[in-house]
């Protein structure tokens, strides 16, 4: 972290702590403090220097931590928290590591707690970087339990900004890409933050510079292109050489996926393996296994791929509240696929079983797979899978042979849910997605993009002599779909009928391989189409009607 941000950092936690507490200002204890980020053999020696005190002890906790003994940095805390006097700066300080430290134990829960005591005693004694690191933590955990996260991060990304630490506002920022991607943020958005991330890390954090350049060649590679994830690491340091635990698995994720993709699996291995020495939180730790499990499956140990592919789909399962059982069973047919694969090699006549049990392999990792890209409501395709795969899709679009895409939004969906209840108002949104669903051809792609709102992609045609000829084939489908939602008897969770449900559709032409214009003009049609009553198919400008249409 540069002087300037250091000092920044001191001066908003300094006028108001040094009246709470005795040790609140001490320079010793401060100074210490202020190299346990990016200092750590300077600040083990500040650490060791120091008089015992309960500020001081926490200290040594903070040093454990950095050193990952866990149950030291825990205990030396929580002794520290219990001794230091509530509302001075240090107490927050205690409550924000204790919930650091449960965070990596994946005590999650308890983490939450300790996080927002801490960002409350942050509040009371006006240090505002203090409040702006705990508000980014407790949102990295809402990432996995609530749609609250990304408002707590753009919080402290403006306590940051304020506080003027370009440190931790260029890792906020990072976070906040990393979260758009998740919750559906637009790519020049996303592009936006990263961008003026990596600006800031660059002169004032090593570890989250190198971070946000991982980030981006993940982006490369996941587009196919190898050869610009490799110009991207080519200066990447060695993991092992990174302090911060998160960037040190990130970074050695990117650079064995990038090995892979190169045909060295055997690296991919060996710098996954170096990661799970230490104990990592949960999200890490499933990232890093899901990565080792491709690699060992790459050299041919399939019996390690399947032991780390059941860890990973464990981890997983428990970060999205989902069955855990259910993939554990599933992964059971890839150890014991490894077994029959070993059998074949001592016995040719068992080549049909093993043949068998790949088939059964496939099929379950499709069907973890598939987990991920649905919407759990609805069963329809996610907000993050539509985006994800649109662009590849949609990479032969242009002026001579247009795609199509519909935002569809449910009328006053809000008064269901407030007449009737949530429950009512899920019931609705099941029942829609499968009419919607029933209603296009199974080569449409179409996906709840949040809320009451789906979005549909109809992909560009084959070749033919008019290659306009059929643009209105989507506002015909849609069209007729509106009429059957007006007049079908909706029900609500226990069976009974609820008011008609109508829809408002805006269509665009996708004339370009990018969504996001197309999908933008098909958002604001459909707001228009809202605004004019509702119950209606509109299309933008430059999209034909069909003739059978009376509307816009």
């Amino acid at each position: 972290m540069s002087g300037d941000a250091t000092r920044a950092r001191t001066d908003a936690c300094g006028v108001a702590g040094r009246v709470a507490g005795s040790e609140d200002g001490d320079p010793a204890l401060e100074r210490a403090w202020d190299l346990r980020q990016d200092h750590p053999t300077e600040f083990a020696r500040a650490v060791g220097a120091l008089p015992r005190s309960p500020a001081a002890t926490l200290l040594r906790g903070r040093l454990s931590q950095a050193r990952l003994a866990w149950d030291d940095a825990l205990r030396l805390s929580m002794e520290a928290e219990r001794d230091i006097p509530d509302g001075t700066r240090w107490h927050a300080r205690a409550l924000e590591i204790i919930g650091n430290i449960l965070v990596v134990l994946q005590q999650d829960d308890a983490a939450v707690s300790y996080l927002a005591a801490a960002s409350d005693g942050y509040d009371r004694v006006g240090c505002q970087i203090g409040r702006s690191s705990s508000l980014q933590t407790r949102a990295l955990l809402g990432f996995r339990t609530d749609r609250e996260a990304l408002p707590m991060l753009l919080e402290a990304l403006e306590l940051a900004e304020t506080a003027g630490d370009d440190g931790l506002t260029g890792t906020i920022l990072l976070n906040i890409v990393e979260a758009g991607e998740r919750l559906g943020m637009p790519e020049a958005a996303r592009q936006a933050y990263l961008d003026r991330a990596l600006r800031l890390l660059r002169g004032s954090w090593r570890d989250g510079y190198v971070r946000a350049r991982c980030f981006q060649a993940d982006s490369l590679l996941a587009r196919g292109d190898t050869e610009g994830a490799a110009r991207m690491l080519r200066d990447i340091p060695d993991p092992s050489t990174i302090a911060t635990l998160e960037a040190r698995c990130a970074t050695a994720c990117t650079l064995a996926e990038l090995a892979l993709r190169q045909g060295n699996p055997e690296r991919g291995v060996q710098l996954t393996r170096a990661c799970l020495v230490e104990q990592l939180p949960a999200c890490d730790e499933q990232m890093v296994r899901r990565t080792l499990s491709r690699c060992l499956e790459a050299v041919g140990d399939l019996r390690g791929a399947l032991t780390e592919a059941r860890l990973s789909a464990d981890l997983h399962a428990r970060q999205l509240g989902e069955n855990a059982s259910a993939k554990a069973r599933a992964l059971d047919v890839w150890h014991r696929t490894a077994q029959l694969r070993r059998d074949r090699q001592r016995q040719a006549a068992r080549a049909d079983r093993l043949e068998q049990a790949l088939a059964e392999l496939r099929a379950a990792h499709e069907r973890i797979r598939e987990l991920s890209i649905r919407d759990t409501l609805t069963g329809l395709h996610n907000r993050q899978h539509l985006l994800e795969v649109a662009d590849g899709a949609l990479a032969d679009a242009g002026p001579q042979r247009p795609g199509q895409v519909a935002m569809i939004d449910v009328d006053g969906f809000k008064k269901v849910n407030d007449t009737h209840g949530h429950p009512a108002g899920d019931s609705v949104l099941r029942a829609f997605g499968q009419l919607l669903r029933s209603h296009l051809p199974a080569d449409d792609l179409v996906a709840r993009y949040g809320g009451e709102e789906f979005v549909v992609i109809r992909l560009p045609r084959s070749e033919q002599a008019d290659p306009r000829a059929d643009a209105t084939g989507l506002v015909r489908d849609l069209d007729a779909f509106r009429a059957v939602s007006a007049c079908t008897q909706w029900r609500d969770h226990r069976g009974e009928p609820l008011a008609p449900v109508t829809v408002s559709v805006g269509v665009a032409l996708i004339t370009s391989p990018s969504l996001e214009p197309a999908l933008l003009h098909a958002d604001q049609t459909m707001y228009a189409a809202k605004r004019a009553g509702g119950d209606r198919v509109w299309t933008a400008d430059g999209c034909p009607q069909p003739a059978v249409s009376p509307r816009r």
